[in-house]
């Protein structure tokens, strides 16, 4: 088990593969550095999640996974892949399923951001968070976003300014409640009815 303190990177854009990992307790932030700079998050990796997958077949990690918190993860496997998981092989299948699940994630992620506007994304990744916390045994309307508005806007494509008008008039309808990066959903059931079917 290793902990990665908020702030702190676990592997950089470049480093050499070593393993994967799974995430046990806190959140991440997964970013792609461009040649000019600029940042681009990718994913905030939480508990259940496995990170490091981009490392497989290049040998080398594309992204940088910082920790948005104090974290907790456990290394899984080793490279090669095979030998790493071949002792266990319901550890391979959970990885596996894992994997999958990601891979299904990032579909929905880019069909989202490719055609629904500003509002939809935001309430479709606030449901995600919900539905995600309340698997973890957390309450499922009220929960802290431990990314800023800037890297939420970097996510979901907007800008920090978009993201905070829409939080805003999203509140204005009785929608949710912000307080800073605490958000309080007011009716779970009405977003999802609204909003579920671009998860």
């Amino acid at each position: 088990m290793h902990r990665v303190a908020a702030g702190r990177t676990l592997f950089a854009q470049g480093d050499g593969f070593h393993g994967v990992f799974m995430v046990r307790s806190g959140t991440l932030k997964s970013v792609i550095i461009l040649a000019d700079g600029r940042q681009q998050v990718c994913a905030f990796p939480m508990v259940g999640d496995v990170i490091g997958l981009d490392g497989v077949v290049t040998g080398t990690h594309g992204t940088t996974m910082t920790a948005l918190e104090d974290s907790h993860v456990r290394e899984v496997a080793r490279h090669p892949w095979a030998h790493a998981t071949a002792p266990d092989p319901g550890m391979q299948e959970h990885v596996s399923e894992l994997m999958a699940r990601d891979i299904q994630r990032a579909h929905r992620i880019h069909a989202l951001l490719g055609c629904a506007n500003a509002q939809e994304r935001l309430a479709a990744f606030l449901l995600d968070q919900s539905r995600r916390r309340y698997a973890q045994g957390f309450s499922a309307c009220d929960f802290h976003l431990r990314m800023s508005r800037a890297e939420l806007g970097s996510y979901l494509c907007m800008s920090m300014e978009t993201v905070s008008r829409t939080l805003s008039g999203m509140q204005r309808k009785g929608w949710l409640r912000v307080n800073k990066r605490h958000i309080s959903l007011a009716d779970v059931g009405a977003l999802s009815r609204r909003f579920g079917a671009l998860l």
